[in-house]
């Protein structure tokens, strides 16, 4: 699935005056396509990243959130990669780059992993879906940091009813419905994500349900 929307535009438009303007390293984060993995039991994103600043961006690396529908934070990951240079049609499987260097106007592309369940080092489960909680619209965002700064992009994904972990991995990628909102509910859902990212420290971090 490809995300596309009138929204997109817009922010890459600042994103390019505010490149223009800024004395240091800006990136453009968009989340660009979607695909579920029923094998590995995970969500798979794709974004690109463009550095819209005049000097280069060092040590960019990427994290993911995901909010319930009060925008509280109720898991995150560390499962951002970066795509070779020289493969502009990534596979999303090579985990070998987690930081990148963007110089000016360079585009490069990631892909983040959001599992449904996954096993801790002592063989326990975790769950980053929303299992047992919440309806309604959650909000991934991928998170890309670089030197003192942040970018993020995201998507809004509407939880139909309750799951529960025992449901099979189909059943609930086939029930969810993904987009983005547009316009000012998409600028006003944007600035609201953006208070919650600027505060915080994602090196290392991760918070399972």
């Amino acid at each position: 699935m490809d995300f596309l929307t009138p929204l997109s535009y817009i922010t890459d438009l600042v994103g390019k005056i505010g490149g223009v303007l800024s004395k240091r390293p800006r990136l453009s984060v968009e989340i660009i396509r979607f695909r579920p993995d029923s094998k590995d039991k995970r969500w798979i994103f794709r974004a690109s990243v463009i550095n819209r600043g005049p000097l280069a961006a060092d040590g960019c690396e990427g994290y993911w959130s995901l909010f319930n529908p009060q925008l509280q934070e109720i898991s995150a990951g560390t499962g951002v990669f970066w795509a070779p240079q020289s493969d502009d049609d990534y596979d999303f499987e090579n985990r070998t780059f987690r930081t990148a260097r963007l110089e000016y106007n360079e585009r490069r592309f990631c892909w983040a992993e959001m599992e449904l369940i996954a096993k801790s080092e002592n063989g326990s489960e975790m769950h980053f879906f929303p299992y047992d909680g919440s309806v309604g619209p959650h909000t991934f965002a991928i998170v890309i940091e670089y030197c003192q700064f942040k970018a993020f992009d995201f998507v809004v994904i509407n939880v139909p009813c309750r799951f529960t972990s025992s449901c099979q991995f189909d059943e609930v990628s086939d029930s969810i419905q993904w987009g983005q909102p547009g316009g000012l509910r998409g600028m006003l859902h944007r600035f609201k994500v953006r208070k919650h990212i600027v505060n915080v420290d994602y090196h290392e971090y991760m918070r399972p349900t």
